[in-house]
């Protein structure tokens, strides 16, 4: 009976550090850049798919999720910001499971065109993200991953490129109850210009 409650004791004290990460990640968020909500299932989510991350969105939202996934999966998105339709966005991620862990691959394109002058004169400027990544469960019931990323930028004033990446982690608590933190775009920059890096948490229940 000891040994029960004192479990009982160690899962509500990780149950609360949980919450409070999330409440202070939640709060820092909204000092970083926009987080593109990319996958049309996590958006119509809210953005709420850290946690859950169960078929190829989770390449981007969080690798650490491809572990749930029994079959390779693909998907796809293209759209436009609002009402601005000279900005517009692809979306592709593929994730393969493997013999020991998953694999998967994504791409992000942002384009804009702008048109001035007398001549119409179009200037166009397009980023790419290129995304590999892998996941495995070292332990029962959690898993982690790692995605390396390849940022391209395009313009009439020039381009550019650099690396970074992201650390995943995922925890099933019970079958109802997840819990994941995710780091990203640690380490990255493009044009020497470095990318502020962003963490987020989320819980499943």
């Amino acid at each position: 009976r000891d040994f029960v409650v004192k479990d009982l004791r160690v899962k509500l004290n990780i149950f609360i550090l949980v919450v409070i990460a999330s409440l202070v990640l939640s709060g820092a968020a909204e000092s970083v850049p926009l987080d593109l909500q990319l996958g049309a299932r996590p958006l119509a989510m809210g953005g709420a798919f850290t946690a859950v991350s169960d078929d190829a969105n989770a390449v981007y939202w969080n690798s650490a999720g491809m572990e749930q996934l029994k079959q390779s999966e693909l998907t796809f998105m293209h759209g436009f910001f609002g009402e601005f339709k000279n900005i517009y966005l692809d979306y592709l991620s593929y994730s393969q499971p493997l013999v020991v862990g998953s694999l998967g691959l994504m791409w992000v394109y942002n384009g804009s065109i702008v048109r001035e002058g007398e001549g119409n004169i179009t200037h166009g400027v397009t980023d790419n993200t290129y995304g590999l990544a892998y996941s495995l469960s070292p332990v029962k019931n959690l898993a982690v991953g790692l995605t390396l990323k390849r940022f391209t930028l395009d313009s009439v004033v020039g381009g550019g490129a650099g690396l970074g990446f992201d650390v995943n982690t995922l925890y099933h608590y019970q079958d109802w109850v997840s819990f994941a933190v995710v780091g990203r775009n640690i380490a990255a920059d493009v044009k020497n210009e470095t990318i502020v890096p962003t963490l987020r948490a989320g819980i499943l229940f």
